[in-house]
């Protein structure tokens, strides 16, 4: 079992004040989970949520869904396209470029996002929390323009 714990981070629409991602084997050794608990602040609310997943991106997700459950169309958001790359290899010293894809069926349209650190886990989240900070701004934008 390994724990990480990430930095705060601060997006147009949240705050994620804190997160711990913990990598657990379960008896079989060749499939993992993770599970993951995030602290949020929306408005000034602090809400704090744990999630499993099959790994880190997918928990990391499901919690960060938890935690801004007030917007409740972001649970039905697909991620896809992850893409890993390292711009400047270095070896265990590299530094990891993040980037992936989000759509939803009623926001009815695709956007990316992508984030750079010297930890996968940590770039990995700050996609995530981009990704779904424009989903949040994309779906406000909508319904003000119509109401």
């Amino acid at each position: 079992m390994s724990n990480q714990e990430g930095k705060a981070m601060e997006t147009k629409n949240f705050k994620i004040t804190d997160y711990e991602v913990v990598n657990c084997e379960r008896f079989n050794p060749r499939r993992s989970w993770c599970s993951v608990k995030v602290r949020v602040m929306v408005n000034g609310l602090v809400k704090e949520e744990t999630a499993q997943g099959d790994g880190p991106v997918e928990a990391l997700h499901r919690a960060l869904c938890l935690a801004l459950s007030q917007f409740s169309f972001l649970g039905s958001l697909d991620l896809m396209g992850f893409k890993v790359q390292y711009p400047n290899f270095k070896g265990v010293a590299s530094t990891v470029k993040v980037s992936a894809a989000c759509s939803n069926n009623g926001l009815r349209d695709r956007w990316n996002a992508q984030a750079t650190s010297p930890n996968i886990v940590s770039a990995y989240f700050e996609t995530v929390a981009k990704l779904l900070d424009q989903a949040i701004t994309r779906y406000n934008a909508e319904h003000n323009a119509a109401g």
